[in-house]
């Protein structure tokens, strides 16, 4: 997608909130997040109350409204459920999970990834915390 008159640096230059266009190799994409994001890799344990089971995975990249997770493949997560996030500083062992230290999340998409040697599900997920705030 072009905007005639504008080029991929003026359009990233945008009041923050506002959609930002960011330059990849030979196109323009559109980028809608509320807020930046850090890739970081740390462990995280996620509680599934539909399904009263809990699974390990890591987080991709974290920002002020949500992060994006690599969790098994095996796992069934649809976009809309609320799940409780527990993440851990550092690799390693995480300390137990306990629901009042959760952060409470909503799937928003779900994409399976079978590029390595186990499928691993991809979800993006957005803290309710932050959207009760904002809406107050």
């Amino acid at each position: 997608m072009t905007f005639p008159g504008y080029t991929a640096d003026d359009l990233t230059t945008l009041p923050a909130g506002r959609m930002r266009l960011y330059e990849e190799p030979e196109t323009l994409t559109l980028e809608r997040r509320r807020s930046g994001r850090v890739a970081q890799v740390r462990p995280v344990t996620v509680y599934e109350p539909y399904a009263s089971r809990f699974f390990g995975g890591q987080t991709v990249d974290v920002s002020a409204a949500g992060m994006k997770l690599r969790l098994p493949g095996w796992v069934k997560l649809r976009p809309g459920r609320i799940i409780d996030l527990h993440a851990g500083v550092k690799s390693g062992a995480l300390p137990l999970p306990n629901r009042r230290k959760a952060v409470l999340c909503r799937v928003v998409w779900t994409q399976l990834d079978q590029s390595g040697e186990k499928p691993q599900l991809v979800v993006g997920v957005e803290f309710l915390s932050t959207i009760n705030a904002e809406a107050a």
